[in-house]
């Protein structure tokens, strides 16, 4: 490791130092095991900071300052007293040695799509002498809501060019792309709970590229002023449901369900409780932020794996889900293409949702419930008549005659 940290005191600034040591820290970080990653890290720095302090020389010095910059956690605060300890006694080291990791924060950005799936936080910092700290540059961090994970990481040399080119999207994408300016202490509480998160899975989502500009970007986010509020606030789950249930969009699909379904009234009520539990719990935990991949996610991952829920409210949640969204996009203001691009979502997943979640109550395909079907003489093009026999059929294969007769007790 040394070896390998050694050319830091050849580079010119400050800035160059604390990307070299990142990328340094990265392949520590790599060979770490997913849990404690970053406390894993931190301890590991913690040795090297002890045995760097048994080498008083120019290129220790310079290693312990680009650690003291950009270290996770105490062993930072270790490098930095002793780069301290060893100037005073007259130790000299390169010219960024007092300017390293000495920077503000200069604004604070968003860049978040339509749906809201991602918001690309930035933020800007310039040093207190960029002669030989280094340029004015941006910190990125790449969140997706859906999974609640960072996807990526980046270091920007230049906050300017950065910005531009952001704006430049804004143009290209008919308002599909946003940039706002969002106070600093909302990115660190927006990026740090994800970014956490991240670091327990078993290989970043960024590459090489994330594992690079892991320790600089921590390093930053910890400049930030903490807002002392959590990224999101719980939500009132019960109160979001109630509302739903008040609205148009609701009484429509309970009139289109009652044909079929004798208490449809609570078969939407229980379906919306899932749509609403799924948001809140799963994804960024906004129930009324829907988008083409997060309804996808909902009625192709999440459903299948949950276990005894009624008949009706699996056959019908694909209609529950359609109209809670139509009725969140109405709260929300989406743009109308946006609303009917994630609608057009759930019509393309509902075949293979009920395969997925209808078609192997008992151990079998679909095509062989259908086979089933049209056996007993039931037309499937018959929308009613089809769902009124598959709820008899999902009775009779998931709770065998001895379970019904018990639920019914």
């Amino acid at each position: 490791m040394l070896q390998a940290a050694a050319p830091l005191g050849k580079l010119t600034t400050g800035y160059d130092a604390e990307v070299a040591t990142s990328v340094l820290l990265g392949a520590v970080y790599a060979q770490c095991v997913p849990s404690g990653r970053r406390e894993t890290v931190a301890d590991f720095v913690d040795g090297f900071v002890k045995f760097l302090g048994r080498r008083r020389t120019g290129d220790s010095l310079a290693v312990l300052a680009g650690l003291a910059a950009v270290a996770p956690g105490m062993a930072g605060e270790r490098a930095a007293r002793t780069v301290g300890r060893w100037t005073d006694r007259g130790l000299t080291g390169p010219p960024w040695i007092d300017q390293v990791g000495k920077v503000r924060c200069t604004g604070g950005w968003q860049v978040r799509d339509a749906y809201g799936d991602q918001t690309h936080y930035l933020a800007t910092y310039t040093y207190d002498s960029p002669l030989v700290g280094g340029p004015e540059h941006a910190v990125g961090v790449l969140v997706d809501h859906n999974r609640r994970l960072v996807t990526d990481l980046l270091v920007h040399y230049s906050a300017e060019e950065t910005l531009a080119d952001w704006r430049r999207a804004v143009e290209t994408t008919s308002g599909h792309v946003t940039v706002e300016p969002v106070e600093p202490a909302l990115i660190r509480s927006g990026a740090e709970p994800p970014l956490r998160r991240t670091e327990e899975l078993p290989e970043p989502p960024g590459g090489q590229r994330y594992l690079n500009n892991w320790a600089f970007t921590l390093a930053r986010l910890a400049l930030l002023p903490d807002s002392g509020q959590p990224a999101s606030s719980p939500v009132d789950t019960g109160a979001v449901v109630r509302d739903f249930l008040e609205s148009s969009d609701a009484r429509r699909v309970t009139r289109e369900m009652r044909p079929s379904v004798a208490d449809a009234a609570e078969v939407v009520r229980h379906g919306a409780q899932l749509v609403v539990t799924y948001a809140a719990e799963t994804t960024v935990g906004n129930p009324l932020r829907w988008s083409p991949t997060a309804v996808t996610d909902l009625l192709l991952e999440w459903m299948p794996a949950q276990r005894d829920l009624p008949p009706d409210v699996v056959t019908w949640l694909p209609e529950v889900l359609d109209a809670f969204v139509t009725y969140a996009a109405d709260l929300r203001e989406l743009s109308e293409p946006a609303m009917l691009a994630t609608r057009m979502a759930i019509a393309r997943s509902t075949s293979e949702y009920q395969t997925r979640t209808l078609g192997d109550p008992g151990g079998e395909s679909m095509a062989t419930v259908l086979d089933r079907m049209v056996a007993a003489g039931v037309d499937p093009t018959d929308e009613a008549a089809a769902r009124q026999w598959l709820t008899g059929y999902l009775e009779s294969t998931r709770y065998p005659k001895s379970t019904r007769e018990g639920k019914r007790e």
